[in-house]
C-alpha cells in the first residue's frame, strides 16, 4: 500500500489537501457539538484512498469522461 501521494499530479495533490482540511474541519466541528464523553473524544486516525488513481490506472479523458 502506498503512503504518499508523489505518484499523483500537483493538482490532485491540491484538491485532495482541500478535501483532507475540509474533512478535518467538520469533523472538529461534530465532536465539538456531541454531548457524550465518548463523542467528544473521536478522531480521525486515517484517511484512506482506494481506485484507479491510487493504483495509478486512471485515464484523463474529459469528453468521453
Amino acid at each position: 500500500m502506498k503512503n504518499n501521494l508523489d505518484h499523483l499530479s500537483g493538482r490532485k495533490q491540491q484538491d485532495l489537501a482541500r478535501i483532507v482540511e475540509i474533512l478535518f474541519a467538520e469533523f472538529e466541528d461534530t465532536t465539538a457539538l456531541a454531548t457524550q464523553k465518548w463523542k467528544k473524544q473521536g478522531r480521525i486516525l486515517k484517511v484512506t484512498l482506494y481506485g484507479n488513481h491510487v493504483r495509478g490506472d486512471w485515464v484523463a479523458d474529459p469528453v468521453g469522461g
